[in-house]
């Protein structure tokens, strides 16, 4: 599993609804499955991306940088808080 819980959520959601469900059914659909996000791997998905994408935009300095990286994961899918999480502590590295 390479992509982040919501972006996989949203594939199935789109996947049904290009099946011919309506967006209700295939919410609905979605709800039933009570799928849960691994904790564990999701963070070290996110540490990973985010690693890289600290190293990619390594030309930019200071707010920018961290906002970009940001921008960045949260278009993969990311919750904001765990970015933020995650940003911290790239930054107390460097």
């Amino acid at each position: 599993m390479h992509k982040p819980f919501k972006d996989r959520q949203t594939k199935i959601r789109l996947a049904l609804m290009q099946k011919g469900f309506e967006g209700e059914v295939a919410s609905s659909a979605l709800a039933a499955l009570a799928l849960e996000p691994d904790r564990e791997q999701e963070a070290d998905l996110l540490t990973r991306e985010a690693a890289k994408q600290w190293r990619l935009k390594r030309k930019y300095a200071g707010y920018d940088r961290r906002n970009r990286v940001k921008q960045a994961l949260v278009r993969k899918g990311f919750d904001y808080d765990a970015i933020d999480a995650v940003l911290a502590t790239l930054e107390e590295e460097q």
